[in-house]
């Protein structure tokens, strides 16, 4: 059991509205590639290598051993064999508001994010307190048991900072995922997770999407983090052109793009058209200039995205703000950053001060009289 706790620590889902918004008073963009169904995977899929049509996890995934786990199919309403019926999904209800922030920067070889982690498209109502998705929130439980069950577990932006190689270089190995956050939505500020659930089920495993309800982005949050599964680019501004490749939506922690649905002459991409982690190289436009180089897609078949990493540099990501141990104008790459610190060692290492020459954080920390950050308190 204290697995089981400790797991669904990590994929319990949380959100604090900043201002409710009236009904439909957000139009969001038509897109032509929109997916009537989405393919989860079958019972058995395991996480412990690479390969298509699953994800690749580090033996001991944000603490806790992998050994042995697979992944079960679902039973909810809305899965019907491998196949998830977007139609029939009970979206977490409501339209809510944020103030959304995200500053970007290229210096030395490093492509650095800052913002509060909250999207710049309204999310569903969090905390749950009607509609049908509530069934499924309140039968999770609360593992902190401040809330009674998981429907009443509020959220908050939070101090992203991300740090990833501006060129990154291919890896015929890939790399197992070690935490949670794999990627960044550059197009609406928020992150992309592993796409791995907790249920309370004999065997627990699943896809998020197909066992628990999203809002209608298909995003959720995650201790004050909200974060994409599934069919994640409905909300995102730019869909790109259906006749056309799709745009950039953002950056895995290894530094390679993240894109839409569609290939070259816009070709929807099954996972048979892409590797082991998702991606594959073809000519996409790299700040500005075209590069045959390797990309990631997001498509309908799971897990949706990354499988896994292609870089040969696994970047930083933390939600504590800056972990660098030492001020210092660069983030950990390279061997430091392959150990993958775990988020209770970026909180221990994080120093209040990192450099002067990156924009100031948008989110102000409180510091105690000693001038040491007083990290949020956190379930992991």
């Amino acid at each position: 059991m204290p697995v089981f706790n400790r797991l669904l620590s990590i994929f319990v889902v949380a959100s604090l509205p900043l201002a409710a918004a009236s009904a439909f008073a957000y139009t969001f963009p038509y897109d032509p590639s929109a997916p009537t169904i989405l393919k989860t995977p079958p019972t058995g899929t395991g996480v412990g290598v690479a390969a298509r049509n699953q994800m690749f996890l580090t033996s001991t995934f944000e603490g806790f051993s992998t050994t042995g786990v697979t992944l079960t199919t679902p039973t909810t309403p809305w899965v019907h064999g491998q196949e998830v019926a977007v139609s029939e999904i009970p979206f977490v209800e409501g339209e809510v508001n944020w103030a959304s922030e995200l500053k970007t920067w290229v210096k030395n070889g490093v492509r650095y994010f800052k913002g509060n982690g909250v999207p710049n498209h309204p999310t569903g109502a969090f905390p749950i307190t009607s509609g049908e998705a509530y069934q499924y929130y309140a039968a999770v439980p609360d593992p902190s048991g401040e809330y009674a069950n998981a429907a009443g577990i509020p959220i908050a932006p939070y101090d992203l900072f991300m740090a990833v190689p501006a060129n990154p270089i291919y890896s015929n190995t890939p790399t197992a995922f070690a935490e949670l956050t794999l990627a960044i939505a550059t197009q609406t500020g928020a992150t992309f997770h592993v796409n791995l659930a907790l249920t309370n089920d004999p065997d627990p495993y699943v896809d998020p999407i197909a066992a628990l309800p999203t809002d209608q982005c298909f995003g959720h949050p995650v201790h004050m983090e909200y974060h994409y599964h599934g069919y994640s680019w409905k909300c995102f501004p730019d869909q790109g052109k259906a006749s056309e490749h799709s745009p950039l939506f953002g950056y895995a922690l290894d530094g390679f793009g993240v894109f839409g649905p569609r290939g070259d002459g816009g070709v929807l991409l099954a996972n048979d058209d892409l590797d082991e982690c998702h991606g594959h190289k073809s000519i996409i436009d790299w700040d500005g200039v075209l590069a045959d180089m390797y990309h990631y897609h997001l498509n309908h078949e799971y897990p949706y995205g990354p499988g896994c990493f292609r870089g040969t540099e696994i970047g930083v990501f933390s939600s504590d703000g800056d972990p660098s141990p030492v001020p210092a104008p660069l983030p950990f790459l390279g061997a430091v950053a392959a150990r993958r610190w775990s988020r209770r060692l970026r909180i221990r290492l994080r120093h209040q001060a990192s450099s002067s020459d990156p924009p100031t954080s948008p989110q102000t920390k409180q510091r105690s009289t000693n001038g040491e950050v007083i990290a949020r308190n956190r379930l992991l």
